[in-house]
């Protein structure tokens, strides 16, 4: 029977981090450093909800800005939320990777750049 074939190859299941997933996951990294608010609480639960979301989670998944022991915590007790709590450990990962990589070509290209020279001022006149 023919298959209908989608263009650029087969739909891509699990979470992808893309350039936004990245800029989401600096965004809420930000957020949680800085002292709390509900202004704050608030923007940082937006921009969790969007990262799920730009990454492809479920919404019963654990955000990977939550996971940041390196165990599970103790109410954390089925094999499903275990296994679900590791993964999201792993998409942390990938995606503190893949902004310490995204810092060092920043640095790198700014690096690269000669500095520009002093503009040239006029001699002092009499």
């Amino acid at each position: 029977m023919p298959v209908k074939r989608r263009p650029g190859g087969p739909k891509a299941h699990g979470p992808q981090v893309t350039p936004e997933a990245i800029a989401l996951y600096e965004r809420g990294r930000q957020l949680q450093r800085r002292k709390w608010s509900k202004e704050t609480e608030r923007e940082l639960t937006d921009v969790s909800f969007q990262l799920a979301s730009a990454l492809k989670l479920a919404p019963f998944n654990e955000c990977p800005l939550d996971v940041d022991t390196e165990e599970p915590p103790a109410w954390v007790r089925s094999d499903f939320e275990v296994a679900d709590w590791h993964r999201s450990r792993e998409i942390r990962y990938q995606l503190e990777s893949a902004l310490r990589a995204r810092r060092d070509a920043a640095r790198e290209a700014r690096r690269a750049v000669p500095p520009s020279p002093p503009p040239e001022q006029a001699p002092p006149g009499p």
